[in-house]
């Protein structure tokens, strides 16, 4: 009796590529932070959110101001086959939690993505309200520590403008069978090493670090998927960037939405997957 798997076909690892793919836009940093990118996107620096919508802030040991990831102005955004149709106006804005993120992992508390509808990509930008003094906040009493440098900090982290690069992924899931799964690992590694070489042009030579991938839709051989996959589309995806500064907590941030709530505009209920 042959206890080892059977090796599956060409004909089955293509059909499972197939089922699997996940059309991505990759927010393509220029090469220098200051270097002429899309109007209205970028990723760090201060946002252009409205007065008039509060900065969003955690709930965690009394509440700490989240820290701006980037904003988009979706007039620049080409639809997206796979999924419903982005607005074609207005901007979306993302924070996260930037202390506290590794206890706060799928929790409302963890990031905010805030949509408007007008385009306030001109607007002045804010700068984000004061960090408060933490000393005293029950987090840090339970885990018997002090606040450090970093827990001090406004989030403000370096701004660096992007243009777009359309790319295909493909989403790891892990209810394959193993045979099939080394195919589907292998090909979205593929697919981050074939980006690397073709945003090479935009890193600094002298600069001998990883190169963090930053994405609307598409996948990641970086981060995990949601449980109903099928029904969630994989809105953004940041990762750790030290040309940006981001927190050393951050991996992969992987902002997951509904295709029911994508369909209706409604960026209230997306879901954080970090990884």
């Amino acid at each position: 009796m042959n206890d080892h798997p059977t090796e599956p076909t060409q004909t089955e690892i293509d059909a499972m590529l197939f089922r699997y793919r996940r059309p991505g836009i990759l927010l393509n940093k220029t090469l220098r932070s200051d270097d002429p990118g899309l109007p209205g996107c970028w990723l760090g620096g201060r946002p252009t959110l409205p007065p008039e919508i509060e900065w969003p802030w955690d709930d965690v040991s009394g509440g700490t101001p989240m820290r701006f990831l980037g904003q988009i102005n979706l007039a620049q955004i080409p639809p997206v086959a796979a999924y419903p149709e982005m607005p074609r106006t207005g901007t979306l804005f993302f924070f996260h939690e930037g202390l506290f993120e590794e206890y706060l992992n799928n929790s409302k508390w963890s990031h905010k993505v805030i949509y408007v509808e007008s385009d306030v990509s001109t607007h002045p930008t804010r700068r984000p309200p004061e960090m408060p003094d933490l000393s005293e906040r029950p987090f840090f009493e339970l885990m018997k520590t002090k606040p450090d440098e970093e827990y001090k900090k406004t989030g403000e982290y370096k701004r660096w403008n992007f243009d777009l690069l359309l790319f295909e992924d493909f989403s790891r899931h892990e209810k394959l069978a193993h045979e099939l799964e080394w195919y589907l690992n292998d090909a979205s590694i593929s697919v981050r090493n074939h980006l690397e070489r073709l945003t090479e042009d935009r890193r600094d030579p002298t600069r001998d670090i990883d190169p963090a991938l930053h994405s609307l839709f598409g996948a990641s051989s970086r981060s995990r998927s949601p449980e109903r996959d099928d029904d969630m589309v994989r809105l953004s995806g940041f990762e750790y960037d030290l040309d940006l500064g981001t927190s050393t907590n951050m991996t992969v941030y992987a902002v997951w939405i509904s295709r029911k709530d994508l369909e209706n505009r409604n960026f209230e209920n997306t879901q954080l997957i970090s990884g």
